[in-house]
């Protein structure tokens, strides 16, 4: 009887100890997505940023060209009311 227990006790210390083992790579593995994914949210932002910053450089192009043409007199050939802006 003596002897089954320490087997099973061996058995359950080895299987602690792989339990172990595995849960520290699966949290390494969960902490480097998690890492992943905000550095995924922080260039998503940045390029949200960009394409709304050119957006906002295209409008005043296209308003002051129109300020130009109504300056001289001359409306544009084209339709320039881009409402989505």
């Amino acid at each position: 009887m003596w002897l089954r227990a320490e087997e099973t006790e061996a058995t359950l210390r080895s299987e602690r100890d792989a339990f172990e083992e595995v849960r520290e790579c699966l949290t390494d593995d969960f902490d480097r997505v998690q890492i992943a994914l905000e550095e995924a949210e922080a260039r998503e932002q940045e390029a949200v940023a960009d394409c709304q910053h050119a957006l906002r450089v295209f409008k005043f192009k296209v308003q002051r060209g129109v300020q130009r043409w109504e300056s001289v007199g001359a409306s544009p050939r084209y339709s320039l009311d881009i409402g989505f802006l």
